[in-house]
C-alpha cells in the first residue's frame, strides 16, 4: 500500500468517525467498513489524543506510518450549554507527529443537523487557523472505489511539502519541545551569542495556541506567552507578590499589596483551566538570564510548587502574604498558591557567568538542563545573514560563498577554543556574533573589512574579558585573532 492509498484510508476513517460521533447516523458512508466492526466488537472509542499514545490512535495503526513518522488523531469534544457536546471543534483534527501541520474538518449546517464537508490544511494550532489548501469530500473521491484521484494526491503532496518545510524550520526545537513538555521547567544554556533567548521565544510560540505562534515574533502578543528578565535587584515582590508603594486619593504615598508577573501569569492559566476543563492549551513563562537574579529570594516557597510532581492544587502553598489576602470564593488561590500543570518555564543563562554559583542544588533539581552549543547553530545564523536585504543583485555564489567564510573563520576560532585548558566549549563564541557582520559590510570589500571589524569591536573584547587575570593572555589573544582573521583552509579548498 503506497502513501497516497493510505492517506486516502486515513482520510475516510477520520471523516467517518467524526460525521458518527457527531450525528450517530449508521447511514453515513463509510460506516459500515470502518466503524460497524468496532462497534459490534465493543471497540469503538468516541475520543482520544493520538500524539500521547491512547488507544484511539491504534484505529489507524494501518495506515498512519509515513516516511519515518506518523501521523495521528485526535478526536476531543467542546460542551455546550444544554449539556450536550460537539465534535465540530478546533479539537477534531489529523496531526503530523512533532508539528502543528494538521488536517481540519469544515462542517455545514444542514436540516439542524452539521455535516462534514471538506478538509483544509493548516500550520498553526489557534481556532482560526487560515486554510492554507482546502478540498471537499467529493473533490478528494472518498468512500469511492478504486486508486486514488489526483485531486487526494495533490492533497497529499501539499501536506507532506507542509510537513518537510516545518521539520526543517523547526528542526533545532523538535528535542527541545520534548524535553520541555517531559519536565515543565527546562533552563537553556551555552555560551554567549548562541541564541538561547531567540530560541526560547520561538520555542514558547510554537508551544502557545496563539496568533503569536504564527507570526512568529518576539513580541507576547497571547496572554499564554509572558517573558521577564532577572537581574540583582529582582526579588519575591516583583515576581509573586508584595507590599507596593501606592498614591492615594488625597496624594499620600501609602502601601498596597500587589501580584507579581508569575503569580498573575499562574493566575490566569488557573482561571482558563477551570473555564476550559478539557483544553489542552499551554502558557509558556521564560526568565532570561535567570542565573541574575538570587532565586531562592525570588521563588521562595514557590520552590516546592515548581516541581513537576507537584503541580496544580495538590501543589498549593501559603505564600508570605497570605495574612493579607481577602478571602472570596471566586479567588482559585483563595486556599492558597500553586503552579498549574498548564504552565511551562524556560529559563536561559550563559553558564560561564560568575552569577550561575547563586543558582542552588533545590533550584537546580527542578529544571531539565540543556547546553545549546555554538557549533550546532551556525546554520541557522547563516541562514539569517543570506536573507539579508543589502545582498540584492549580487549572485547567490558570492553571498553564499561570504556567509560560509564567515562561519569556518568563526568554527576555527571556536576549536582553538575549546582546546586550551581552563577553557572549553562553554567559553567559545556564539555565532549570534557574526550578526554584526550586517552593521559593516561594504559591497567593494566584504573580505578585507567585515573580519577585521568584527574582530576588532566585538570578538577580541569579549576574549580579552575571557582571559582576565590570566599571564598568558596576550598570548592566547594572539593565537585567536590569527584563528579567526587568517584561519586554515576548509578541508578540500586550496588556501
Amino acid at each position: 500500500m503506497n502513501n497516497y492509498e493510505k492517506f486516502k484510508h486515513l482520510l475516510e476513517y477520520f471523516t467517518v468517525h467524526l460525521e458518527y460521533c457527531q450525528n450517530r447516523n449508521n447511514k453515513t458512508p463509510g460506516f459500515d467498513v470502518y466503524i460497524r466492526p468496532l462497534i459490534e466488537a465493543d471497540n469503538f472509542i468516541y475520543t482520544g489524543v493520538g500524539y500521547k499514545g491512547e488507544a484511539i490512535q491504534q484505529r489507524i495503526a494501518a495506515w498512519s506510518s509515513y516516511c519515518g513518522t506518523e501521523i495521528n488523531i485526535n478526536v476531543g469534544t467542546s460542551p455546550l450549554r444544554n449539556g450536550t457536546v460537539t465534535y465540530t471543534s478546533r479539537r477534531c483534527y489529523l496531526n503530523w507527529q512533532g508539528t502543528w501541520v494538521n488536517v481540519r474538518p469544515e462542517w455545514e449546517e444542514h436540516n439542524q443537523h452539521k455535516h462534514l464537508t471538506a478538509l483544509y490544511l493548516t500550520t498553526a494550532a489557534f481556532a482560526q487557523a487560515p486554510a492554507i489548501e482546502r478540498a471537499t469530500i467529493e473533490e478528494l473521491g472518498l468512500f469511492t472505489p478504486g486508486q486514488p484521484n489526483q485531486r487526494l494526491c495533490a492533497f497529499f503532496d501539499k501536506y507532506y511539502e507542509l510537513y518537510r518545510s516545518y521539520m526543517e524550520n523547526h528542526a533545532d526545537l523538535f528535542d527541545l519541545e520534548q524535553l520541555l513538555l517531559a519536565n515543565h521547567n527546562l533552563v537553556l544554556t551555552g555560551a554567549p551569542g548562541t541564541g538561547k533567548t531567540w530560541l526560547a521565544g520561538k520555542l514558547a510560540r510554537c508551544l502557545c495556541d496563539s496568533d503569536a505562534a504564527v507570526k512568529d515574533t518576539d513580541k507576547p502578543q497571547s496572554l499564554r506567552y509572558e517573558r521577564v528578565q532577572f537581574h540583582p535587584s529582582y526579588d519575591y515582590t516583583d515576581f509573586v507578590e508584595g507590599l507596593r508603594p501606592v498614591r492615594t486619593a488625597e496624594g499620600n504615598i501609602g502601601f498596597e499589596l500587589k501580584e507579581g508577573i508569575f503569580k498573575k501569569f499562574c493566575r490566569r492559566a488557573a482561571e482558563y483551566q477551570l473555564q476550559h476543563p478539557e483544553a489542552e492549551d499551554k502558557f509558556v513563562f521564560i526568565i532570561d538570564e535567570i542565573n541574575r537574579g538570587e532565586a531562592s529570594r525570588i521563588f521562595g516557597e514557590l520552590f516546592f510548587a515548581l516541581d513537576p510532581d507537584y503541580r496544580g492544587p495538590v501543589g498549593r502553598v501559603q505564600t508570605q502574604y497570605s495574612n493579607l489576602h481577602e478571602e472570596s470564593a471566586d479567588d482559585v488561590f483563595a486556599q492558597g498558591m500553586y503552579v498549574p500543570d498548564n504552565v511551562y518555564i524556560i529559563g536561559t543563562m550563559n553558564d560561564i557567568d560568575r552569577s550561575v554559583e547563586s543558582l542552588d542544588f533545590a533550584f537546580r533539581r527542578r529544571f531539565a538542563w540543556c547546553e545549546i552549543l555554538a557549533e550546532e547553530r551556525l546554520g541557522l545564523v547563516e541562514r539569517a545573514l543570506a536573507s539579508h536585504p543589502d545582498w540584492e543583485g549580487y549572485e547567490p555564489e558570492e553571498r553564499d560563498g561570504f556567509c560560509r567564510d564567515l562561519a569556518h573563520r568563526l568554527s576555527s576560532l571556536n576549536a582553538l577554543i575549546a582546546s586550551k585548558p581552563e577553557l572549553g566549549t562553554a567559553w567559545q563564541v556564539g555565532p549570534a556574533y557574526l550578526l554584526k557582520a550586517q552593521l559593516y559590510w561594504d559591497s567593494a570589500d566584504y573580505q578585507e573589512q567585515v573580519p577585521e571589524k568584527l574582530w576588532q569591536y566585538h570578538l577580541q573584547p569579549l576574549l580579552r574579558e575571557y582571559l582576565r587575570g590570566r599571564a598568558d593572555a596576550g598570548e592566547l589573544l594572539e593565537d585567536f585573532r590569527q584563528a579567526f582573521l587568517d584561519p586554515e583552509p576548509e578541508a578540500g579548498q586550496e588556501p
